[in-house]
C-alpha cells in the first residue's frame, strides 16, 4: 500500500465540519446531520475507486492543539490539503482567527507543500447577497492580518458553502482536480473524447462523492445541473438494476430546454456525465463508439482499480 494522502477538516467545534464531512463523502442528507452530537474523536473516510490512498478526515476542534506532537506531526507529513471551516453563524471571527493562525502556522511550518483551503461556512439564505459579499470581504481581512502577524505566507481566501446547495460537491471537486495527481491525465483523456464527441460540458464523477474529478472547463455552472441528472440515474438504477447491469449503464435524459444529459457508467466508481445540445444528440452512435476508447484508457490509468 502506497503512502497516504490526507484531506483535514478543521476548525473550531460547531462550525460545520462533520456534517460536510458526512455528506459530501459519507453519502448522508442534510436532514440526517442536522442532530449530530459533538465529534470526539477523528473520522476517516476513504475516497474508493482512485488508485493511491487519500483519505478524508474531520478532526475534532476540542483535540486538535491538544495532540501529541509526534501523532501531529506524522499526520500533517502526510497532508496534502487542508481545509479549515469558518462558521458565519457568529457574533466575532476573533476566536476562529487565533484558533485558525496557529495551527496553519503549525502545519506550514511541518509540512510548507499543504494546499491550504478556507470555507465560510452555513449560508442558508440563496444566492450571492451584499451581507455575504461584506461579511466574505472582513474574513478575508481579518485572516489574511492574522497570518501576516505570525509570518506566514500563503494565499487566504474563502469559499461561502452551505449543505443545502451544490457549493460543497463544487469546492471540493476543484480541490480534487489540484491534489489528485492523475486528475490532469483524466483530463486530457476527457477532452480527447469531446474532440471526437461535441458536448457543451462533460464531467468524469465520481460515483461515491458525486465529485468530478474531470471536466472540460475549468470553471462550470452545468455542474450543478449535471450531478442533479446524475444523481437521479444512480438512484434509479440502484433501484432497479442489479450491480452488473449498473456498471454497463447510460442513459439520456432530455430536459425542457431541448439540450440532453448523457450518462454511461465507466467503472464501479466513475461515470461520464456530459451536457448535449439539441443537434448533437443525433449522434448517439458516435458516443457510444469512442467511449469504448475513453474506458479503455482510464482502466489502463487506474489499473486494477
Amino acid at each position: 500500500m502506497g503512502k497516504r494522502q490526507l484531506i483535514l477538516l478543521v476548525g473550531l467545534p460547531y462550525v460545520g465540519k462533520s456534517s460536510i464531512h458526512r455528506i459530501v463523502f459519507g453519502k448522508k442528507t442534510p436532514g440526517e446531520t442536522s442532530n449530530l452530537k459533538p465529534t470526539l474523536h477523528i473520522q476517516k473516510i476513504k475516497i474508493e475507486g482512485l488508485s493511491g490512498f487519500m483519505e478524508v478526515w474531520d478532526i475534532p476542534g476540542s483535540i486538535l492543539m491538544e495532540m501529541d506532537e509526534n501523532i501531529m506531526r506524522e499526520i500533517l507529513e502526510e497532508t496534502i490539503s487542508v481545509v479549515y471551516v469558518f462558521t458565519c453563524q457568529t457574533q466575532s471571527f476573533s476566536e476562529q482567527m487565533n484558533y485558525m493562525s496557529a495551527f496553519i502556522g503549525l502545519a506550514h511550518s511541518i509540512n510548507d507543500k499543504i494546499i491550504f483551503e478556507f470555507l465560510l461556512h452555513k449560508w442558508s439564505s440563496e444566492g450571492i447577497t451584499d451581507d455575504k459579499i461584506n461579511m466574505k470581504t472582513d474574513v478575508e481581512t481579518l485572516g489574511k492580518k492574522a497570518l501576516l502577524n505570525k509570518n506566514i505566507n500563503i494565499d487566504f481566501n474563502v469559499t461561502l458553502t452551505s449543505i443545502y446547495d451544490n457549493s460543497l460537491y463544487s469546492f471540493f471537486s476543484s480541490l480534487l482536480n489540484i491534489v489528485y495527481i492523475k486528475s490532469s491525465v483524466f483530463n486530457q483523456l476527457l477532452e480527447n473524447y469531446v474532440e471526437k464527441c461535441p458536448a457543451n460540458d462533460a464531467f468524469l464523477i465520481h460515483i461515491p462523492t458525486r465529485l468530478y474529478i474531470a471536466s472540460t472547463k475549468e470553471s462550470s455552472s452545468s455542474y450543478g445541473f449535471c450531478k442533479e441528472a446524475f444523481n437521479f440515474f444512480i438512484d434509479v438504477f440502484s433501484t432497479y438494476s442489479s450491480e452488473q447491469q449498473l456498471e454497463e449503464g447510460k442513459t439520456m435524459i432530455q430536459c425542457d430546454n431541448h439540450s440532453h444529459v448523457y450518462l454511461k457508467v465507466v467503472s464501479p466508481y466513475l461515470c461520464l456525465v456530459m451536457l448535449l445540445g439539441d443537434t448533437q444528440e443525433r449522434d448517439i452512435g458516435l458516443y457510444d463508439y469512442n467511449f469504448t476508447i475513453l474506458q479503455k484508457g482510464i482502466q489502463e490509468l487506474l489499473g486494477s482499480n
